[in-house]
């Protein structure tokens, strides 16, 4: 059984200040999954770089869904596994894998989210709750959740999420990296990691 959603949601700070850069979530014991860009924008470095980021190169993650008002547990981490951005005539899947270092652990209520292929028995309007930083009503600070519905899979392995009519915040930038959540009888399970947001809507 995997970790309730609080305890598997992450958020990626700019260096090692307050600012959000994105969401990524716990997939194993020290390992955590987010968009190559937005580790990018975490080290400084142009959003659509393609280049990995050398051995030394640490991003920060705090576990805000864990914190209270004193603040949050945060770790840092290296980049493991990356698949960069894709560009002009260039393909890529913009996936970066982070693992703690340091001998860290993850902190107490973390853990691993279940994964599950959305196209194995998921039916095609499954609400989907996303967690991220929108800046379209502004709520940078606390973060916020929004609710889509799941229309099934398109082309290029992707899956098509529309925002749902009850949400009141739609998916936008500010939610690269979020775990698509949903809900089944044994819990929350993630069904994939939202990479592209509409910013029409």
């Amino acid at each position: 059984m995997g970790a309730r959603r609080e305890g598997f949601v992450v958020k990626l700070r700019q260096g090692t200040s307050d600012v959000p850069v994105g969401v990524g979530f716990v997939v194993g014991d020290k390992h955590i999954v987010t968009c190559a860009h937005v580790v990018n924008v975490a080290l400084g470095r142009p959003k659509g770089s393609t280049e990995r980021p050398g051995e030394e190169a640490r991003v920060q993650v705090e576990f805000v869904l864990l914190g209270d008002a004193e603040g949050a547990p945060l770790r840092n981490c290296r980049i493991v596994a990356w698949d960069p951005p894709p560009g002009d005539r260039r393909p890529g899947r913009d996936v970066a894998g982070l693992v703690l270092v340091g001998g860290d652990t993850l902190p107490v209520g973390a853990g691993p989210a279940r994964l599950v292929d959305p196209r194995n028995g998921l039916a095609q309007t499954t609400e989907v709750s996303v967690f991220g930083y929108p800046g379209n009503p502004p709520r940078k600070a606390n973060g916020a959740w929004s609710s889509c519905v799941l229309r099934g899979a398109v082309g290029g392995g992707l899956v098509q999420l529309d925002t749902s009519g009850e949400s009141a915040l739609r998916t936008q930038p500010g939610y690269s990296g979020a775990a698509a959540i949903a809900s089944d009888r044994w819990g929350d399970v993630v069904i994939g990691m939202l990479a592209v947001a509409s910013r029409g809507g």
